[in-house]
């Protein structure tokens, strides 16, 4: 059974019922906020001073035509619920490695005009992008899916919860939380697989973005990869315009995450976006960056292979060459 607080469910309707205040219809902002949320962005809480190593992580991939397009056009699964989003390095459940922990917290903009329920209960929600790696039998490792959720504490670990385990796994959730992430499934059944080979997988999230003050709909481009002589994971993030066809498209600067990033995602508010009535639009709530990480400078070739809308062998082959050179050149100057 899932667990009400009933203090937090009094101090909302107490807010919403204030006519000093604004009439904040609460149910859009929190819809809003998980579109703002989903987006991979933010500042590091943890793990910024994680060392990078060039000469450990070259992406290469074997990518074959019948190893490329299982799953492409699909969205990226969801992760179990139950699943413990920060497993030991034994650990047999079926996601195995963690990509990204991302806790959003509204930070800067008119924060004023949410009230504490709505802000903490956001910061109780950890998105949660886990990989699972597993050795074939050949003895290579391959990439076998990423999934994504959201993760709440479980008896003292981060577990994946949806609105109908949340009671039965033991979440103590109030109203405000339940609401949000009733939410959750809407907003991860948007994320597009855009390529995917044994070690490779590439999807796209709806991001929107603080950029030079105003709020920006962006897609947000991840490309996970695993090493298939050591399991290890790489991650990269760069922005793509909202709509695919969008004519002179440009990618942003290529990010190369840390392993396993743990991150505190900051998201801004702009009362601008807010009607008389207190409804948000949906630029309401944006990330403030991309997630910490390297830039890297993308060659003339990764550019434009960074903007398809999806990718074949040769495509995906040459986009892992460019990251490589990316890396390369990285290395070069350092």
């Amino acid at each position: 059974m899932v667990h009400c607080n009933d203090s937090a469910t009094l101090m909302l309707s107490r807010f919403l019922a204030s006519k000093a205040s604004i009439a904040l219809d609460w149910r859009a902002i929190l819809a809003q906020l998980l579109v703002a949320a989903i987006g991979v962005s933010g500042v590091s809480a943890q793990d910024t001073s994680r060392q990078y190593t060039t000469s450990r992580v070259s992406v290469g991939v074997g990518v074959s035509s019948e190893a490329t397009l299982a799953g492409v056009g699909s969205n990226l699964p969801k992760l179990p619920a139950g699943t413990q989003v920060e497993p030991q390095e034994d650990s047999d459940q079926e996601f195995n490695k963690v990509i990204l922990l991302a806790r959003p917290k509204i930070e800067s903009g008119n924060v004023d005009a949410l009230p504490d329920a709505i802000r903490n209960a956001v910061s109780s929600m950890v998105l949660s992008i886990l990989a699972h790696v597993e050795r074939d039998s050949s003895g290579k490792f391959r990439l076998v899916s990423v999934g994504a959720g959201f993760a709440t504490p479980v008896e003292g670990e981060l577990t994946v919860v949806t609105p109908d385990t949340a009671g039965d796994l033991g979440a103590k959730l109030g109203f405000v939380q339940r609401q949000l992430l009733g939410q959750n499934s809407k907003q991860l059944d948007t994320l597009p697989i855009v390529a995917r080979s044994k070690q490779v997988l590439v999807f796209d999230a709806p991001s929107i973005m603080l950029t030079d003050g105003k709020h920006e709909k962006f897609r947000m481009r991840h490309f996970i990869w695993a090493d298939s002589s050591t399991g290890r994971t790489a991650t990269f993030v760069w922005l793509l315009p909202e709509r695919s066809d969008a004519a002179g498209q440009q990618a942003g600067k290529l990010r190369w995450l840390p392993p396993g990033l743990k991150e505190r995602r900051e998201i801004h508010v702009d009362g601008r976006e807010f009607s008389i009535l207190g409804i948000p639009t949906d630029r309401a709530f944006a990330l403030e960056d991309l997630p910490p990480g390297r830039d890297l400078d993308w060659t003339d070739e990764g550019r434009r292979l960074a903007t398809k809308s999806s990718y074949g062998a040769n495509d995906l082959k040459a986009l892992v060459a460019a990251i490589n050179a990316s890396l390369a050149k990285t290395k070069q100057d350092r």
